[in-house]
């Protein structure tokens, strides 16, 4: 999006901020907006404060989860999680968020393995029988 479109989009929604003090969706789709321009500090910040004001909007947790998820802040987003599933266990969305939050965990935890290329190097073979050297 070019830089003048950016900042109407932005001031349109800073203003139905101001005239809809407590409407949540105001406040989420911002967060939406800044998250989908890759301004994640704006969005982190536009996501707690819904969350904040508004406890009950699921959807905007959902969002700052996946944010969090991004941030590689996963005992966060895990935890948010958690009380979305606990105010509805039933809601298909966190609990696919939740597995994803799941898996990067577990990716970050796992030793990261070297290229089978490189294994090849270092073992000196060169062709697609050094998988069966290697496994011996």
């Amino acid at each position: 999006m070019e830089q003048g479109k950016r900042e109407e989009a932005e001031n349109l929604l800073r203003q139905a901020q101001q005239e809809l003090p407590n409407d949540a969706e105001a406040y989420r789709m911002l967060g939406d907006f800044y998250f989908a321009s890759g301004d994640l500090d704006k969005a982190t910040a536009e996501y707690q404060s819904v969350c904040a004001a508004h406890p009950k909007d699921s959807q905007a947790k959902k969002n700052y989860i996946q944010l969090l998820i991004l941030k590689s802040r996963l005992d966060d987003a895990t935890k948010l999680n958690d009380e979305v599933l606990k105010a509805n266990s039933k809601d298909r969305r966190a609990s696919s968020i939740r597995r994803t939050a799941l898996l990067s965990v577990s990716a970050q935890r796992m030793p990261r393995l070297p290229r089978a290329s490189q294994r090849r190097r270092r073992s000196g073979t060169t062709t697609a029988s050094a998988y069966d050297a290697e496994a011996l």
